[in-house]
């Protein structure tokens, strides 16, 4: 890595002289002409990307930049849970803003019970997994490891069963 390196006058500068595995780190600067408070840069190219990760930020080092940016991919699971992989929220035709407050409300409490239901069945080794570049990863989220589990228990019982097993249900999410 190199650190400190002097901010040439345009990024293309830079992205021009970048090779694949280096990162640049540029301590102070003003992004736009108008700016007038000066953020550090991390110029970033793995080598198994296309292109470098350009990130600005007021972040200390370009090693917690990083490590900060990467764990902003725990979030996209979530937004396509909540559109086509689960809730389906975009097909609703919902517009009314305090509806959609109503409606958020709604799916970020189904997914903590869903998401503990799919970490419960990671405990119980109910669940599938491969080996990716020597690590063990999750083939489904658990948060869809939970709605699939749901969905086949509700199809196993009829009524009155089903409001036991919903109570049940609660009763666990209480205790964990």
């Amino acid at each position: 890595m190199q650190e400190g390196d002097a901010l040439p006058k345009q990024l293309y500068d830079v992205l021009t002289t970048i090779k694949p595995g280096e990162t640049h780190w540029f301590r102070s600067v003003l992004l736009t002409l108008q700016a007038t408070k000066p953020v550090a840069v991390c110029i970033s190219w793995r080598g198994d990307c296309d292109e470098p990760l350009i990130l600005a930020t007021s972040l200390e080092n370009p090693g917690d930049a990083l490590a900060s940016y990467a764990l902003r991919f725990g979030t996209e699971p979530m937004y396509k849970d909540c559109k086509s992989n689960g809730f389906d929220i975009e097909n609703t035709k919902v517009t009314d803003a305090k509806r959609i407050d109503t409606l958020m409300i709604l799916c970020a409490f189904a997914m903590i019970i869903l998401s503990v239901l799919g970490l419960d069945q990671e405990r119980l080794q109910q669940t599938r997994k491969k080996k990716t570049s020597g690590v063990i990863v999750r083939v489904r989220g658990v948060f869809l490891t939970g709605l699939r589990w749901l969905e086949q228990q509700c199809r196993k019982l009829s009524p009155r069963p089903f409001a036991q097993f919903i109570k049940k249900l609660f009763q666990r999410l209480w205790e964990t």
